[in-house]
């Protein structure tokens, strides 16, 4: 049998959550409609015109809205090392553990504060194994 340390039993299950929300996450806050061309999509809204926008540009613009919220949670002095900052259209969902109880609150409460953040899902728990 093979001997895990707390630590490491921690990254695995700390991976194995960001897995199942990566793959189970909530429903898409934008939906593409197909067109002709394999590189452009463009985003699905009830009433409103859009303009087109690529999946790269989409992708991009997730990225750099986690980015801020990462910012925003080393600002609030949330400790960012075993938390995930997932953004998908606006919605942001944080996973994983911090040090003390108060920094989950903080976390979720920075989140919000970020311009593009349409909404949080705050999955963080306070945990003393979060390394």
């Amino acid at each position: 049998m093979m001997n895990i340390t707390k630590k490491e039993n921690g990254l695995i299950r700390h991976s194995i959550l960001v897995a199942i929300l990566l793959t189970a996450s909530a429903a898409p806050v934008v939906t593409f409609a197909q067109t002709g061309s394999d590189t452009t999509a463009a985003p699905t809204t009830s009433g409103n015109v859009t303009q087109p926008i690529t999946r790269k540009e989409y992708r991009k613009a997730n990225h750099a809205l986690e980015k801020r919220v990462r910012t925003a949670l080393i600002k609030a002095k949330v400790d960012p090392v075993s938390v995930t900052v997932l953004a998908k259209g606006g919605a942001v969902t944080l996973v994983g553990s911090v040090p003390q109880t108060d920094q989950v609150d903080r976390a979720g409460n920075a989140t919000k504060s970020v311009a593009g953040v349409t909404s949080v899902d705050n999955r963080l728990i306070q945990s003393d194994e979060h390394h």
